[in-house]
């Protein structure tokens, strides 16, 4: 016989079983596979050849091979027991299906050892699938608090996109808690996070904490939130949405400190009351006077179907001016940061423009012109020069990749690698090397250290080229550009010739270059007056111009001395 039957123990219902040591197998599905050292260490071996195996393991025949036990819990013992020379070990068979006998295995290894956040979700999401659906059920299956398993099964909110992010290792830094936090929004907030690069970028609790106050934490210390006419569907008084509600998820206020007063985790519902709220307020406060509504932010802001007009904070009077020079401003309605608003006076426009500003010299004026015009040109280059990086592999880099990355560095912080990416330090072992893949993880390996690093490196530099704003800001870009177009020997100057052609000066400018953007002189060549000769002999313009009438002087007085001597 294959195994022998041992008097049940433990369990009335089920027989133990003790098999061959060579037939009970650690199941390949088992992502945490042990050692002879982690159990030698742990003392397991010492104790199995002392008092043999007291517990037995739970299995499932083997598919694919008859006689044989490929084991759900008890991995660490089979091992132990090789290394302790035992004969036989005891089993108990289960006719267990592929989704249950995985369940088992992740019970198994989160009692045995200290489990990630994500490998946490997914035993609570595969016990409240099999039926655990109370917090009182899964903390008796997995011997944890009841409060835990509250806070657990609040991961069964997270958001499916989230969700999979995490799953692929996207947001395998952050811890639970974290995770927690972003499951307590609402699933619109949540997908909205999901694509913010600062999202994932947050290093600790403290930094999500303040990422949320900043973009979707909408404190509901607001003079509206108990007037009915700002009411929405689903939302009143006792809201689900208000995180003083949730103590033990939102506790963090005021430095770490309860706040008397939450915030709404439902930023749709906040952002429409308080749409209500401002039309009614904008009303309020015009007063019928017609004032002009004005906000400082770059993006678009609209209020109860008014558009604002954008000024900048320097053309506003501040709080602390006088009256006498309030009397000078006029009166204007203000959106605030915070999205309240508030009557403000505009500072008026002077002879010299908005604010007092200087108006733009003829000079100043032609050189933004020229400013703009390059930039456009330089878009067309970097347009190209992006999809050539993007398709780029470690082969088309002729630079050191080793020293590029010492210089640029890669795409992880130094705690995010360590979380998620530990196969990476197989590199100093020779292992394969995880690639890495933007915007959503890889379970993808190369036996090639080149190829891992630069799929990373090539990410820290289409970050380097792409880190601008306005249009006129590709600019400050263009070294890094001429440096990459080198790495990959992409023609820049060639194709910056051609974006030159693609887009030539206005006729309004007259006879111009379409390279240089220089104006040209009545034979085609362009002028260079004074200024220019002086730069390029590093002298001043006034000295430079001097300086020639003083050479052709001199050239003329030879000339005459010469002619008097003959």
């Amino acid at each position: 016989m294959s195994s022998r039957n041992i008097p049940p123990t433990a369990t009335a219902q089920e027989v133990i079983h003790e098999y061959p040591l060579d037939k009970v197998h650690v199941s390949e599905l088992n992502t945490r596979q042990p050692t002879v050292d982690e159990v030698t260490t742990a003392g397991l071996v010492k104790s199995l050849k002392e008092l043999g195996q007291t517990t037995p393991g739970i299995g499932r025949p083997l598919k694919g091979k008859p006689g044989h036990i490929e084991l759900a819990a008890g991995s660490r013992r089979r091992v132990a027991a090789g290394a302790a020379g035992l004969p036989h070990y005891k089993v108990i068979i289960r006719d267990l299906t592929d989704e249950q006998f995985n369940t088992l295995i992740l019970v198994e290894n989160f009692q045995r050892e200290n489990p990630t956040p994500k490998a946490e979700a997914i035993v609570v999401k595969r016990l409240f699938d099999e039926g655990l659906s109370t917090p009182a059920l899964i903390s008796a299956r997995l011997g944890k608090p009841e409060h835990w398993a509250r806070r657990r099964m609040q991961l069964l909110k997270l958001h499916p996109l989230l969700m999979k992010e995490w799953e692929m290792g996207q947001y395998s830094h952050f811890t639970v808690e974290m995770i927690e936090q972003l499951a307590a929004l609402a699933p619109d907030t949540q997908a909205k996070l999901v694509k913010s690069w600062h999202t994932i970028h947050c290093n600790n609790f403290k930094e999500l904490v303040a990422h949320l106050k900043k973009s979707v934490l909408c404190s509901l210390d607001v003079p509206w939130l108990d007037d009915p006419d700002t009411f929405v569907k689903g939302c009143g008084p006792k809201c689900v949405h208000d995180s003083s509600a949730q103590s033990e998820l939102f506790g963090f206020e005021d430095g770490g400190k309860k706040s008397k007063c939450g915030n709404c985790t439902n930023q749709a519902c906040f952002f429409a009351r308080r749409e209500k709220y401002n039309a009614k307020r904008l009303k309020e406060l015009d007063g019928g006077e017609g004032l002009p509504l004005i906000t400082t932010d770059y993006n678009s802001v609209e209020v109860g179907g008014v558009k604002a007009s954008r000024v900048y904070d320097s053309e506003i009077f501040s709080s602390k001016a006088s009256q006498k020079e309030l009397a000078t401003g006029k009166k204007a309605i203000q959106v605030k940061e915070d999205g309240g608003l508030a009557v403000v006076y505009l500072k008026p426009k002077s002879a010299g423009g908005s604010s007092g500003k200087k108006l733009a010299s003829p000079k100043e004026k032609a050189e933004a012109k020229v400013k703009v015009l390059q930039s456009k040109r330089w878009k067309i280059v970097h347009e190209k020069l992006v999809t050539r990086l993007e398709k780029a592999t470690h082969t088309d880099c002729t630079g050191d990749i080793d020293q590029l990355v010492g210089v640029y560095g890669l795409p992880w912080r130094r705690n995010f690698w360590e979380r998620r990416n530990q196969r990476w330090w197989k590199m100093l072992d020779g292992g394969n090397y995880l690639l890495y893949a933007p915007g959503g993880g890889s379970e993808k390996t190369t036996t090639n250290r080149h190829e891992a690093l630069w799929s990373g490196l090539k990410v820290v530099l289409l970050d380097q080229i792409r880190g601008f704003r306005l249009a006129t800001e590709i600019l400050d870009v263009v070294p890094d550009m001429e440096r990459i177009s080198t790495l990959l020997s992409f023609p820049i100057t060639e194709e910056k010739r051609l974006a030159d052609l693609a887009v030539p000066p206005p006729k309004s400018w007259g006879p111009t270059d379409t390279h240089t953007l220089q104006p040209l002189s009545g034979n085609g060549t362009a002028q260079k007056p004074a200024a220019v000769k002086a730069a390029a002999a590093k002298v001043p313009a006034k000295k430079a111009t001097k300086k020639v009438a003083k050479k052709a002087a001199k050239k003329v007085a030879t000339k005459k001395g010469k002619g008097a001597a003959a």
